[in-house]
């Protein structure tokens, strides 16, 4: 990895969960000093991410970032103040088979509105049963650990009736996600909706599918974001690990996977930084940038 031939302005889109932020939730000081100084060198960042706006926001009150930033993989973009700009929603009457759908075959579902998350009640005693019986012994431990950054997310609701949660509230449905560990049904889901054109599908970890709008996704997003704030692609640049990131990572000048990211985000990438327990993030900018 070599610093740009210039100092121009870029905008520079991070995912968070396995890029910017670590297993403990949190941004690390080498991360957060990086962001900041890129910030001050003026550059744009943005904050591009599968969760809420809600957790966005938390982000923003944890660390005092102020950002622009893409919510719900592209469902949702909101200013550096928070306010929303821009929604991508599912179609109602969509979001409404596929609860059903999920409910149907018991599987622990999240319902993504701009200010709420409704989830799956008694969700941790259903997936621990799931690890129990579903998954091998020496895999248990590193899959409870990504359920786990799941219950900690901001604005969760459980409600039994998720679908009559939709019909009362006047909110778009932005985005559904699944979680199993159960991988023959849930391989079995996504084929069943793989090839929907109604329908964007795409995943953040192992065991999830995330459901969405087909243009609400990551690229889309960013590209919307780069036009309004005056960026073209080439002067764009993305950080992340995830399916869910393939998007932004096409649409971006310079794409970097961070260490340890999904085959398919590294086959996409002109570069690779550290993992994310390494400040990944601070060593792609303060390279990138000749920041340090």
């Amino acid at each position: 990895m070599r610093a740009f031939a210039d100092r121009a302005p870029r905008l520079i889109a991070i995912d968070l969960d396995g890029t910017l932020l670590g297993d403990d939730n949190r941004v690390s000081p080498g991360n957060l000093a990086a962001v900041r100084a890129a910030q001050a060198a003026g550059h744009l960042v943005v904050i591009a991410t599968g969760r809420s706006l809600p957790d966005v926001r938390a982000l923003w009150r944890g660390t005092g970032l102020v950002c622009p930033a893409i919510a719900c993989n592209g469902a949702l973009t909101c200013d550096a103040q928070g306010e929303v700009q821009a929604t991508v929603p599912l179609d109602r009457s969509l979001a409404l088979e596929l609860l059903e759908r999920t409910a149907g075959q018991g599987l622990y579902t999240e319902l993504y509105m701009p200010e709420t998350t409704y989830v799956t009640p008694d969700a941790r005693a259903q997936l621990a049963r799931e690890r129990d019986e579903l998954l091998p012994p020496g895999e248990r431990e590193a899959g409870w650990e990504v359920a786990e950054r799941h219950f900690a997310q901001v604005g969760l609701y459980p409600t039994g009736d998720m679908a009559r949660a939709l019909r009362e509230s006047a909110a778009p449905p932005l985005k559904l996600l699944v979680f199993t560990f159960g991988a023959a049904q849930r391989e079995a889901l996504a084929r069943t909706l793989g090839d929907r054109s109604d329908l964007g599908l795409t995943r953040s970890s192992p065991y999830n599918l995330e459901l969405s709008h087909p243009d609400a996704q990551k690229g889309a997003a960013l590209a919307r974001l780069a036009s309004a704030y005056g960026f073209g692609p080439e002067r764009v640049v993305a950080i992340g690990d995830s399916l869910n990131d393939l998007s932004m990572m096409r649409f971006a000048g310079h794409a970097v996977a961070m260490g340890g990211a999904h085959p398919d985000v590294l086959a996409a990438c002109a570069d690779v930084t550290g993992p994310c327990g390494e400040d990944g993030v601070a060593q792609a900018l303060n390279t990138l940038l000749a920041l340090a």
